[in-house]
Formats: structure tokens, C-alpha cells, sequence
């Protein structure tokens, strides 16, 4: 949860059989207010090659 009351959240496209949680992963802003999704940038760009459960968030007391 950002300092804001927005959720950040990663995920990846459907899974299949082979690959429950495929790349590439990407990024969106959640408002629980207007309940909408804003795409948000990955640090690597649009989208990061790795899976969701790859994508470790850790938030600082600073909000940075």
C-alpha cells in the first residue's frame, strides 16, 4: 500500500499448464476510491521480464 491509500500491484498474463505465471510482468496503480487500474512503468521500462512472484516490493518509511 502506497502512503496515499493506492495499491501497487504486478502481474502477468494468463497462465497455462506449462507456466502458471509467465513473463512479462507489469504494473498497475489500484485507487480503492474510484476503484481503477492506472498502468504504471516498470523500472526497467513498460513491462519486466520475470514473472509476478518475482517482482519484490519493499516500502520505506520515506515513500520513496
Amino acid at each position: 500500500m502506497l502512503v496515499d491509500g493506492h495499491v501497487l500491484c504486478a502481474v502477468s498474463p494468463g497462465s497455462d499448464v506449462g507456466q502458471p505465471l509467465p513473463s512479462p510482468t507489469t504494473f498497475y496503480e489500484f485507487d480503492p476510491v474510484t476503484q481503477t487500474y492506472t498502468p504504471e512503468p516498470a523500472p526497467n521500462g513498460a513491462s519486466d521480464p520475470i514473472a509476478s512472484y518475482q517482482a519484490i516490493m519493499l516500502a520505506l518509511p520515506t515513500a520513496r
